[in-house]
């Protein structure tokens, strides 16, 4: 993602001269009426049809009329409404403030392009004014279209896609175009005439510039599911709502409106009484947010990358998933073992009182198959590290258990200390280069880079830290041999990732929230301001971090974006930086199977649309509370639309004190998670279920019991989960 891009007056005319001269000479071919109906400067019609007000030009609002005036709204070129009914933006987009026309269409070998020329000017600057929209039949069940400037590369994910190659025959898709006012197009389900995809909603419907994309879409029901990670009060989706999403080390519970740990920008909609769906991902990985309003409608907005979107036609719910994980990859086997009941606790603080929570869960009878350690078993919470004075013979004691039948799971945070000597992961990443760098140019704060140009930051070890950039294929090599090499001291079955979004305490704040008061003078990553750190849109990812002294910013809780990653430094953090924790996972697991010869599991953290493959999930630090167990379902049930089958919730809650009422109905909740842990933080109550007494103790052994009858069919149901996403 490159920064504002300044033309010349003189480029443009040689540009829009050319337009027009191609424009002149494309000869048109027709395309087969099964793929697209073109119209060109005719009503609209069929569903597409002109709307006597624009979309909201101030959607950062949210619909409170008191945060937009006049001044406001014109200063964006667009048309400030005071008589606005209830429901209708007071700041709305106008025609002629921007469009974009068909200038011409080419003929592909799996469709067809056109290619569209800018009319005005972008709310946002940084125009661009040539756009190419690129239709593509992708077999029978699948369509994809995208909107790429027609002048310069922009970035794009660079994420596997496993589609097919040649196009259907008898695809379930239509495309329908019009050039009326400006370039709209529906897409059509054949068999019933359902409008699927539908952007003639009038001026605003699709705007496109540097930092700034917009699509909107009307939809053909408002049974709609997906989209997050977020934490929702129900499966459906509540309409008139706008969620953000940009990867965060943000708990659920804390903000019912936020952008937690991953993104996942696919949702499924239920068309009509008889079940006919669809699924769309939207596979863009730059801060992105998604806006419905009770028309029915859903507007897409991002900065960066392209506007680049998959249609899987079902028509069952059931195929839509098997088609997006085709696309993304299929969910990753589970261990027989990992279905077991698990239990972990950050706040064990010594040996004692791990082994104290073993021996009552024991006494009871619970079934107990997978124990963990948290970062408080670590020296000074460096990976790769084991607590010599707080867990002595912790090695030796994992084999017990191990020998015992128990499998051992302990976590590993993406972040390592750059200030302690003869620290090994630190001096192997660093000897390839393998950190997250600064960007040549930049202007970087004080005392915020290494020797070697990577950013600085602070998490748990004490001192500052660098973070690996697993876009890079040597760190994946360097990643796997720690791993590796580290089992021969401490010994494990599977592997636990967190603060993969990637987590940065106190960034642009004084200090850390744990960085020592009497340690001064006080540091804290402080991020430049530029194009990329504070782009001309501010998506709700960056304001809903707004507080009363101070503007939020998408570097909040996490790095710079000026940063660079990948193999070349070809990628701006700006653009890839939810894609940090699906980079960490493929490698991960790979080394967990090399390590332990077994097909092991690693659980993540933050996910992305492919994460399945390698990985499953919890849905994070919860609270205990019932309205976050109840929660806990719609979450799960979202998992699974997203492709990560294996997916569980704090059993009794992380934060807070459990009480034995919930905790009992917790477990027995959770006895039916397919990953199914108790977990909880520090300083609360010690919530294994063999220490709360005889009324959790005894209720979490039967239904532990019950959970392990249907094992057998489990396992069956994540082999075919694993061949055809298929229950």
């Amino acid at each position: 993602m490159g920064g504002l891009r300044k033309k010349s007056n003189k480029r443009v005319l040689i540009i829009v001269v050319s337009a027009i001269v191609m424009a002149a000479v494309i000869v048109a071919v027709v395309v087969p009426l099964a793929l697209l109906e073109y119209k060109n400067r005719v009503p609209h019609s069929d569903g597409i049809k002109a709307t006597k007000s624009g979309l909201d030009c101030y959607p950062e609002a949210e619909g409170n009329r008191s945060l937009v005036d006049k001044s406001k709204c014109t200063q964006r070129g667009c048309l400030f409404n005071a008589d606005a009914t209830l429901g209708q933006p007071i700041c709305q987009y106008t025609e002629k403030q921007y469009t974009l026309s068909l200038i011409g269409t080419i003929n592909t070998i799996l469709g067809f392009q056109a290619i569209l020329m800018q009319a005005g000017q972008s709310p946002f600057q940084g125009d661009i004014i040539q756009w190419t929209f690129t239709f593509e039949n992708r077999g029978n069940d699948l369509a994809r279209f995208t909107l790429d400037s027609g002048l310069s590369p922009r970035y794009k994910v660079p994420i596997p896609m496993n589609i097919p190659t040649s196009s259907g025959l008898n695809p379930q898709y239509q495309l329908r175009i019009t050039n009326n006012e400006s370039f709209a197009f529906q897409i059509i389900r054949k068999s019933t005439g359902t409008v699927i995809w539908d952007i003639g909603l009038g001026p605003g419907s699709l705007i496109l510039s540097d930092q700034f994309l917009q699509i909107s879409s009307k939809l053909p029901s408002s049974n709609v599911y997906g989209l997050g990670e977020h934490e929702h009060n129900s499966f459906r989706h509540e309409l008139n709502k706008t969620w953000p999403s940009f990867s965060r080390d943000q708990p659920p519970s804390w903000d019912a409106e936020a952008n937690l740990y991953g993104v996942h920008p696919f949702y499924t909609c239920l068309e009509d009484l008889n079940g006919s769906s669809h699924g769309i991902l939207l596979l863009n990985s730059n801060a992105q947010e998604y806006a419905f309003t009770n028309l029915p409608s859903i507007t897409f907005r991002t900065i960066g990358g392209i506007l680049d979107f998959y249609i899987f036609m079902g028509p069952s719910p059931e195929q839509v998933i098997q088609q997006y994980t085709q696309a993304v990859g299929r969910p990753v086997m589970p261990p027989y073992w990992s279905l077991g009941f698990q239990l972990c606790r950050y706040g064990y603080n010594n040996i004692s009182n791990l082994k104290e929570a073993v021996k009552t869960t024991a006494l009871y009878d619970i079934p107990h198959d997978v124990q963990y350690v948290d970062i408080d078993h670590m020296d000074k919470q460096k990976i790769f590290t084991v607590s010599q004075d707080r867990f002595p013979g912790l090695n030796e004691y994992f084999k017990e258990l191990q020998q015992n039948g128990m499998r051992i799971i302990y976590i590993l945070d993406p972040c390592m200390i750059s200030n302690d000597t003869n620290y090994l992961p630190y001096e192997e990443i660093k000897k390839i280069g393998g950190n997250i760098k600064w960007a040549k140019g930049i202007s970087v704060p004080a005392n915020s880079s290494d020797s070697d140009g990577a950013i600085l930051g602070y998490v748990w070890p004490q001192g500052k830290t660098v973070f690996a950039d697993f876009m890079k294929t040597t760190v994946k090599q360097v990643w796997k041999k720690l791993i590796v090499d580290y089992r021969n001291n401490l010994t494990f079955d599977g592997l636990w990732i967190d603060m993969n979004e990637p987590a940065n305490f106190g960034t642009n704040e004084e200090r850390p929230f744990n960085w020592p008061v009497d340690e001064k003078p006080y540091w804290s990553l402080n991020c430049t301001h530029n194009s990329l750190e504070d782009p001309p849109y501010r998506p709700k990812a960056v304001y809903r971090w707004d507080t009363g002294s101070k503007l939020g910013r998408l570097s909040d809780k996490t790095i710079c974006m000026s940063t660079v990653q990948g193999n070349n430094d070809e990628y701006s953090h700006y653009d890839v930086h939810s894609l940090y924790g699906w980079s960490q996972t493929d490698a991960t697991l790979e080394a967990a199977r090399l390590a332990t010869s077994q097909r092991s599991i690693v659980i993540s953290r933050s996910t992305f649309p492919g994460s399945g493959r390698y990985a499953g999930h919890w849905l994070g630090d919860n609270v205990s509370q019932w309205s976050s167990m109840r929660k806990s379902i719609i979450g799960l049930l979202e998992f699974n639309l997203f492709g990560i089958p294996y997916i569980g919730a704090d059993i009794c809650g992380f934060f807070d004190n459990t009480t034995v009422q919930l905790c009992k109905r917790w477990m027995q909740l959770g006895a039916f998670y397919t990953f199914s842990r108790n977990h909880n933080s520090i300083g609360f109550l010690d919530q294994a279920p063999g220490q709360l007494g005889d009324v959790v103790g005894y209720a979490s052994r039967d239904i532990m019991r019950i959970r392990y009858q249907f094992f057998l069919i489990c396992t069956h149901c994540s082999i075919k989960l694993t061949l055809k996403a298929q229950l």
